[in-house]
């Protein structure tokens, strides 16, 4: 329930009867967006499927993740992520491509973040995978072992209004479980040494008009200067086919002194070659490598002109 509205889960279909009155009214109908998978049981959906936040009830089935604030549903990945889940095996669906698939959610109060488990089952596939979902930056990450493969893991629970915990232990039978242990969520920044960020493809609101790109600022603190940094254009995702800023891979800089750790600094970019940002139709900001744990970035500023239709 949520804000005197009662949702309820079939199969394909989600129901919202308001119950605020004596007398409850099928408020809407949603086809698709029920909890579409199948446990053991023969029943239609884990209780683990769902969850509350302090922003309405949000949920995952095998086309996304959803999030209803008590006047509307919204999808919170529709053209924010690929539907498919990317794993070392390649592409699978979102949820729910393995049999053995369990979805679990949930959400830490501290963080204001949805936290998605592939599969909370040992019998499942890149259990140790999670999706992210911030809800004050609507925003999304993707991170690889962050739990431990191999493990059965119960569904999320919030302990005392502020602390993500979840039930794990070795993958055993029933009753004969090893090494159980309770997690918490710890929401704090660490050093990542694989990290690689595409930004999508920017046609700034005219994709079929050609532009001129000048610079790139990036507002950003702590250590960078490992950090690579370069632009595609034209829709572009081969990184061996990405331009470079400032006659430098790695343009940003280390600013993570005691001055410097809690300012934020500007970094101004120019195409090292002016002319591959010239008549481009869409640009993209690219960053990989190794991102100290104190990296931060506030915003990002791209500096273009359109060009005249001859």
């Amino acid at each position: 329930t949520f804000s005197d509205r009662l949702l309820v889960f079939k199969g394909s279909t989600l129901h919202i009867i308001n119950i605020s009155k004596d007398v409850e009214i099928l408020e809407a109908s949603y086809k698709n967006l029920g909890l579409d998978f199948k446990p053991h049981s023969n029943k239609t959906g884990y209780p683990s499927q769902s969850c509350k936040t302090d922003y309405g009830i949000a949920w995952m089935n095998s086309n996304g993740v959803y999030l209803y604030d008590g006047q509307q549903v919204e999808s919170l990945t529709d053209n924010k992520i690929n539907n498919m889940w990317v794993g070392n095996d390649g592409y699978d669906l979102f949820f729910g491509d393995n049999d053995g698939d369990i979805p679990s959610i949930g959400f830490d109060p501290k963080s204001k973040k949805i936290i998605c488990l592939k599969t909370a089952s040992a019998g499942g596939s890149n259990e140790e995978h999670v999706l992210v979902y911030d809800l004050k930056t609507k925003s999304w990450t993707y991170s690889e072992n962050t739990l431990t493969d191999n493990r059965n893991y119960s569904n999320f629970v919030v302990y005392k209004n502020q602390l993500l915990l979840v039930r794990d232990a070795d993958n055993s039978e029933a009753g004969a479980e090893t090494n159980v242990v309770v997690d918490q969520w710890i929401d704090a920044p660490t050093t990542q040494t694989d990290v690689e960020l595409f930004t999508k493809d920017i046609d700034f609101g005219a994709p079929g008009v050609r532009k001129k790109v000048y610079k790139v600022y990036i507002s950003y603190k702590g250590d960078a200067d490992t950090l690579t940094v370069k632009y595609g254009v034209n829709g572009e995702t081969d990184t061996s086919d990405l331009f470079q800023f400032n006659s430098d891979d790695t343009p940003l800089e280390d600013k993570n002194s005691t001055e410097d750790i809690e300012v934020w600094h500007l970094a101004e970019l120019k195409p090292t070659t002016s002319s591959q940002a010239n008549n481009i139709y869409s640009f993209r900001l690219y960053m990989s490598g190794t991102a100290v744990g104190d990296f931060e970035i506030n915003d990002i500023t791209i500096v273009y002109r359109m060009k005249s239709i001859k």
